[in-house]
């Protein structure tokens, strides 16, 4: 399945979900399915850039993220629901394997 971006701006779609990290503050509303949520709050720390994104490095393996904290704006019966999504890529340039371990915040 493919996630799609819309800017509530310009109308635009887009299907890049780092697009979302970079330009939810300007009011972009990602569409997962048939859900489309809102950024609300992003997590910073002092190493996040001016995009959003955190990095993680290990060597040759390199992975940016965002968490953001997203609300449901359109399905009327969970209208309000908020939840944690993770945004980003990464770059594994080693023999390695790597594994995670995501777990989705409800409240």
């Amino acid at each position: 399945m493919i996630t799609c971006m819309m800017s509530m701006k310009s109308k635009q779609l887009m299907t890049d979900p780092l697009a979302f990290v970079k330009e939810g503050k300007n009011g972009l509303h990602i569409i997962d399915g048939c859900i489309e949520y809102e950024a609300k709050n992003y997590y910073v720390s002092d190493d996040t850039d001016e995009d959003g994104f955190n990095m993680y490095k290990d060597g040759e393996f390199e992975m940016r993220y965002a968490i953001i904290e997203t609300e449901n704006v359109a399905d009327v019966e969970v209208i309000g629901d908020k939840e944690l999504r993770v945004f980003g890529e990464i770059i594994n340039n080693t023999e390695d394997d790597y594994y995670f371990l995501m777990m989705e915040s409800l409240y």
